[in-house]
């Protein structure tokens, strides 16, 4: 047999379920697939976003916040629209009210604020600069309520709150701004409350953005058209160019401006400053508008994860902020599609100092849900009537499982990140012609995926259904009465507008008419009304600037919708199943949804992952999430726009793309074998194994996490993989040998199975067979041996549709029970007094084994101690043999059982 190809050495081929001989007629040798251009066409690009791998990411390398902030800025690439007229910016974003009087509106500006603007680009280093702001802007446009004169204005303040946000990995903004009534506490930053940011960086080169190109009268371009003196006076690090001049990748270039609006395959670098700054072309591969600076990188993925935070903690479909570097500064408007960058600001010159006196004058007479707040999301104080009934019902859960993190490692453990005191929203919804529901829900948590703005901000928490407080014990009339006394499963996300999909509301209704198991029951849910992005609509405008070669705004095509869904089941994470058993268990019963989906919905599902298969208190599993489905009989559409899957659970197939890289089409084989690696997944990490702790994280980040770029910035993964699979179809000692009777086995069986779409026999495998066949018929012997035999019994059992959940299900009716434990032992005063006895003796600490039958090592083995149960009669033994008085432990009528042990930690047999 052929083995499968290693991506790394050798050319890829094309690894479809086509490839297979059909099972009509076995013996045929495969044929080759056939790729064409609608393959390419319709194919869904494969990205490993932040949103989407950090969950289940073992590489604690993403909590550096400078790598992630680099991560952040690649992710987002292609999702900003820069070059925008800051007075049309803010006609746009933020449109004066009918009812703001008209001396609001023209209000002037004080000589002296405007002078501290200016002496705020002098100062230097960054900190500087802080209080030339405030000094500028505190207060303004008012500064007590009675100044507004009839004006719908909120009073704002300043703060430079510089103590870490606790509650999201103590990240702290430069500048926030926040309402008179939501000022911090102990000067610490707050981003759940802020109603905009400022970051600042001392020089231009930190500028994340550059400006499109503008053809003056003599048509010279120009760009970010800084002089020279302005640039040396920013101290520009110019050893970032050294690299471009020595041919490093893009990363490296600087992008402050455009030489001309011609595509060009490289930077000319000049070894003067004025050329590296001013003599920077664009390439087709760049995305326009971005800086490709190290340092302008930096500061684009620092301000796109605080927004990013901000928006998720506070349910926002926008938000805005200011970005000051050097002597210029851009203002920037929010949502989850993308973001709208103005061209920079000259704040020390005539035609811009008033610019940013402008934006906080429009910003502080917006309603709030002009300023980005969600109308239908409010915070309630504790005491009210549906908040303390709320709390009655969240308090018989574990705290992690009000945001649905019931996992076995509490995400009160992450790294600076703790949860806050009870915070309650009230939910407001109405979908259609439904009545109106209201509803409790803890406020948000952070989570390391909400740092990534233009994703799908997915939510999940406990709900508390508040016709249920003035109808306790009844059935609410709206709707079905809830399986756990009035409490719901809530999940709020932002989904694509596009024909080729389906909202997830429909697909529940879909799932439920044709009664496929396994699923949850929604109770009621749809896209929330005004909560709808709004970045795609100057896309033409704005690219119209670029030269026709220039890659376009494609990732802005489609607006994305506020989607929210409360179901009738409330589950606990994957990660925390009881015994081998039921984890096995699970996961078949997911996997029967997705056939049963598959099967009499025509629904696949595509994004079978660790996280979107929950356990039931009934230990059933629930195949949750299915907002990246497909219909695939909906109006004749097999494609949807953005990512098809979890990076760490794709298959092989998907994360390798194929022959062309690019002409993979998602196919229920992939989800069958991204449920095998959820399988090993949860398996490595929980399970007890051979496999050496240092050796299972440099293992889990291989098989799991590892990518590689090619040059056209397309990601590929799976190399272990490719390596794993084949080895765990010999006998699993490709990955770890299980202590759990029985799982090896089953891992082995599967593999086996899942290996027959990429290692097939050869022509000449399937000759040799034939021939070998027809003569051992002639004696009636039938060789089930040979490897083609073996082939093709594996085909026909891939060929059962329900093989996958039936053969988890057998081999999980093999996997034992875990034998009981024993009850735990009581430390008397006995114990507690040998204990101390011995520790005066020997000066080594001992510790109490609770329970019976655990032996452990006690010697020091490769520098390694390890405990050892002892009996009460062996510690005696061991005192009298150290010429120390032997202890009796208790009069002979009320003597411990021997069984009974004690565990003593020595380093020396002596």
């Amino acid at each position: 047999m052929a083995d499968i190809v290693d991506s790394n050495t050798a050319p890829r081929t094309p690894v479809t379920a086509d490839t297979t001989p059909s099972p009509a007629n076995p013996t045929t040798p495969p044929q080759t697939h056939t790729w064409n251009d609608a393959n390419a066409q319709n194919q869904t690009p494969v990205v490993r976003k932040v949103a989407g791998t950090d969950r289940f990411s073992v590489d604690d390398e993403r909590r550096i916040m400078k790598q992630q902030y680099i991560r952040v800025a690649e992710e987002t690439q292609g999702h900003y629209l820069v070059g925008m007229d800051p007075e049309e910016f803010m006609q746009t974003f933020l449109p004066w009210n009918a009812d703001t009087p008209a001396a609001y509106r023209t209000k002037s500006i004080p000589e002296e604020r405007l002078r501290d603007l200016h002496r705020m680009a002098s100062k230097k280093p960054e900190k500087a600069m802080y209080g030339a702001f405030t000094a500028a802007l505190q207060g303004w446009p008012i500064e007590k309520k009675e100044e507004a004169n009839g004006a719908n204005v909120i009073v704002t303040k300043f703060g430079e709150y510089r103590k870490p946000d606790g509650e999201c990995r103590n990240l702290a903004v430069d500048m926030g701004h926040y309402t008179e009534d939501n000022l911090p506490a102990k000067n610490a930053t707050v981003h759940r409350l802020m109603e905009t940011n400022v970051e600042f960086k001392p020089s231009a080169s930190d500028d994340p953005f550059v400006d499109p190109p503008e053809t003056t009268t003599a048509g010279a371009p120009i760009g970010n058209s800084d002089t020279v003196s302005e640039v040396e006076e920013d101290n520009v690090n110019y050893d970032s160019f050294a690299d471009a001049a020595a041919g490093a990748p893009p990363l490296s270039q600087p992008s402050s401006g455009y030489s001309s609006p011609s595509i060009s395959t490289g930077a000319a670098v000049s070894s003067s400053a004025e050329s590296a700054v001013l003599d920077v072309p664009i390439t087709a591969n760049d995305w326009p508008g971005e800086s490709k600076l190290v340092h302008g990188k930096e500061t684009r993925g620092q301000i796109a994860s605080y927004a990013g935070i901000t928006m998720f903690l506070s349910y926002r479909k926008h938000f805005m902020s200011v970005v000051v570097f050097g002597r210029f500064a851009r203002l920037i408007f929010w949502d989850r599609r993308g973001a709208v960058v103005s061209r920079r600001i000259k704040y020390q010159e005539t035609d811009g100092e008033k610019t940013l006196f402008k934006f906080y004058l429009r910003f502080s007479q917006l309603t709030a849900e002009q300023r980005g707040y969600d109308p239908t999301v409010v915070e309630v104080p504790p005491t009210d009537p549906d908040a303390e009934a709320a709390l009655v019902q969240f308090k018989k859960y574990d705290r992690d499982m009000w945001h649905c993190n019931a996992q076995m490692r509490s995400c009160t453990e992450a790294m600076g990140v703790t949860l806050p005191e009870d915070r309650f929203l009230r939910m407001t919804v109405k979908f259609g012609n439904s009545a109106e529901r209201s509803f409790i829900v803890p406020a948000p948590v952070f989570e390391d995926t909400c740092i990534s703005p233009f994703s799908r901000s997915t939510r999940r928490s406990l709900a508390y259904d508040c016709a249920f407080t003035s109808n306790p014990g009844k059935d609410c009339q709206q709707s079905k009465k809830s399986k756990h006394d009035s409490l719901l499963f809530m999940k709020d996300y932002w989904r694509e507008e596009s024909l080729r999909t389906r909202p997830e509301a429909e697909i529940y209704d879909i799932l439920a008419e044709k009664k496929v198991p396994h699923v949850a029951t929604m109770v009621v849910g749809g896209d929330v009304e005004g909560m709808r992005t709004k970045t795609h609509e100057p896309r033409l405008q704005l690219s119209s600037a670029y030269p026709p070669t220039i890659r376009k705004y494609f990732r802005l095509e489609n607006p994305l919708q506020c989607h929210r869904l409360f179901l009738d089941t409330i589950a606990r994470d994957l990660s925390a199943f009881g015994n081998c058993k039921v984890l096995v268990n699970c996961i078949a019963d997911a996997m029967e949804a997705a056939q049963c989906a598959f099967d009499l919905a025509r629904i696949l599902h595509r994004d079978i992952s660790s996280g979107n298969i929950m356990i039931t208190p009934t230990h059933e599993g629930l195949l949750i999430d299915w907002d990246l489905c497909i219909v695939l009989d909906f109006e004749g559409h097999t494609h949807r726009p953005g990512r098809t899957g979890t990076w760490q659970f794709m298959s092989i197939n998907l994360l390798q793309g194929g022959k062309d890289k690019q002409s993979v089409v998602h196919t229920l084989d992939d989800d069958r074998e991204s449920a095998f690696w959820v399988l090993v997944y949860v398996a490595l990490r929980y399970l007890k194994h051979d496999m050496p702790s240092n050796d299972l994280y440099d293992r889990l980040l291989l098989l799991f996490d590892h990518h590689t770029v090619d040059a056209f910035g397309r990601q590929t993964g799976g190399h272990q993989k490719t390596l794993v699979l084949p080895y765990c179809a010999d006998d699993s000692c490709g990955l770890a040998q299980f202590d759990v009777p029985g799982f090896n086995d089953l891992l082995t069986d599967l593999a086996g199975i899942l290996l027959v779409r990429y290692r097939q026999p050869s022509a000449k495998d399937f000759e040799a067979y034939e021939v070998k066949r027809a003569k051992l018929a002639q004696w009636g012997i039938v060789d089930d041996r040979d490897s083609v035999a073996i082939y093709q019994a594996k085909l026909e059992r891939r060929a059962n549709p329900r093989w996958l959940y039936e053969t988890l299900r057998h081999h999980a009716s093999l996997i034992p029970l875990p034998a009981q434990r024993s009850p735990p032992v009581t430390e008397d005063a006995s114990s507690r007094k040998a204990k101390r006895r011995l520790e005066e003796v020997t000066s080594h600490p001992i510790t109490y084994d609770f329970h019976e039958n655990e032996l452990l090592s006690s010697k020091v083995e490769n520098g390694t101690k390890r405990l050892k149960t002892i009996s009460l009669k062996h510690m005696n033994e061991r005192l009298e043999g150290m010429g120390a008085r032997s202890f009796n432990s208790r009069p002979a009528e009320d003597k411990e059982p021997e069984s009974k042990r004690l565990k003593l930690d020595e380093s020396d047999e002596s």
